[in-house]
């Protein structure tokens, strides 16, 4: 996925910070109870504290990159094909309190943002952080329904949500949105 500009519908700007900062909110109160944390989820081998780690990690992943873009540095985190090596090993490595540190750096990365149009480091080359944010957007929401599904339940976002992470991913992936996008974005991630 080389950097390239997307139409303003795959990120739609600055509603993508809003749902966000909504979608952390949402997650961090489902994932508050501390009887919940040692539940298996659909990530194997992680638990829901696992999964909240794995957040946390990834946000601050994006909080670096793009503090790096600003120095001039669009490097890429880790190869290409690596994403998962990459989220096993900072899951592994995670020593802090999993639902604080995922407050803080996604709010960390949600409370810097200027413009959908700047550039920041991805695996795949550098990408607009407006598409990263849609990416974290997506991350918040299929790991809530994940963290849903570990205590019985499910979990859909809104549908201005679906209808934009459906939009991004087909303008991204050519992934088509089918009868209900929210069930196409969840068997697209293996669900």
């Amino acid at each position: 996925m080389p950097a390239r500009d997307y139409p303003p519908s795959a990120v739609p700007w600055p509603q993508a910070i809003g749902w966000s900062r909504a979608e952390l909110c949402a997650y961090l109160a489902a994932a508050a109870d501390p009887a919940s944390w040692a539940l298996p989820t659909r990530c194997p081998p992680w638990t829901v504290a696992d999964l909240t780690a794995h957040l946390a990690a990834t946000f601050r992943r994006f909080a670096d990159q793009l503090a790096k873009a600003r120095e001039g540095n669009l490097d890429a985190p880790f190869p290409p094909g690596h994403l998962s090596i990459e989220n096993l090993r900072a899951v592994r490595q995670f020593r802090s309190d999993p639902l604080r540190e995922l407050a803080g750096q996604a709010g960390r990365f949600l409370g810097s943002l200027n413009a959908a149009e700047e550039r920041i480091g991805h695996q795949r080359g550098p990408i607009t952080v407006g598409l990263q944010v849609m990416f974290g957007l997506a991350e918040l929401t299929v790991h809530h329904d994940d963290l849903a599904h570990a205590t019985g339940s499910s979990y859909r976002p809104a549908g201005d949500i679906v209808a934009a992470l459906a939009d991004m991913y087909g303008t991204v992936f050519g992934m088509p949105a089918g009868p209900d996008p929210w069930a196409c974005l969840l068997n697209a991630s293996g669900r």
